[in-house]
């Protein structure tokens, strides 16, 4: 029997503040602040707390303190919130539905982070290009089109991805802000079922994908190629708007 699992989809970067800048917006954008709806526009200053919602035929462009991008297709609902436990400073951003693309800034400062939640699945990257997609019964299915993203499942790792460093390498109770290397990921061969019991990590690498069902599962851990995304207007656009801006 498979239970559902968070998924967090971790983007290390040194962002310290959540909090973005509306840079590109097309069609229907609102935020949500304070129980007040707000019609956004270019240069909106967003803060923790925003949801942000686009409506049909939209898109927008949030960038962040440090560069990294994210980008919101129609029909997407964004909130940007805070860290919380043992993740330090970070920026936090929840996506319940709709398409995301994000473009993460390399990270420089390990104090940083900024950690993408959805419904049912989980991912760590540094300095990555990746999309989101999730359904609307909140499965989830995660390309990377550049680097390397990590998931996994936040039950059985709940220190996090191996590069958030929690316990003394010398065993015991750690220190205050001692840090140190927790388990590694693995790669999974796909395309793969894993129930929530049998997997922990897994490191999905450039041109390759997983998907994660509405119960938690781990299914079709893969690889893609270019000729997968030659009708899909959202994948070419993202790409031709990273190159526009040098990405």
């Amino acid at each position: 029997m498979f239970k559902k699992v968070l998924v967090l989809l971790t983007v290390f970067s040194v962002a310290a503040l959540a909090g973005a800048e509306v840079t590109y917006l097309v069609g229907s954008v609102t935020y949500q602040r304070g129980g007040v709806t707000k019609t956004a526009s270019l240069g909106t200053e967003l803060k923790s707390g925003d949801v942000v919602i686009t409506g049909s035929r939209s898109r927008v462009e949030l960038t962040f303190g440090d560069g990294s991008l994210t980008r919101l297709g129609s029909e997407a609902r964004l909130t940007i919130e805070r860290s919380a436990g043992g993740l330090g400073e970070a920026t936090v951003v929840n996506c319940t539905g709709g398409r995301v693309w994000s473009n993460v800034t390399p990270f420089t400062n390990s104090d940083g982070a900024y950690v993408v939640t959805t419904p049912t699945a989980s991912a760590a990257v540094r300095g990555t290009v990746f999309r989101t997609d999730i359904y609307p019964d909140t499965s989830t299915l995660l390309r990377v089109y550049e680097g390397s993203v990590e998931i996994w499942n936040p039950l059985m790792a709940l220190e996090g991805p191996m590069f958030w460093e929690t316990e003394s390498s010398g065993g015991g109770d750690p220190d205050p802000g001692e840090r140190h290397e927790v388990v590694g990921p693995h790669e999974v061969s796909g395309p793969v079922e894993v129930s929530e019991e049998e997997w922990e990590n897994i490191l999905i690498g450039q041109m390759s994908q997983v998907y994660i069902t509405a119960d938690g599962s781990v299914l079709d851990q893969m690889e893609f190629s270019a000729d997968d995304e030659l009708e899909d207007e959202w994948v070419e656009w993202n790409q031709e708007r990273d190159e526009e801006l040098g990405r």
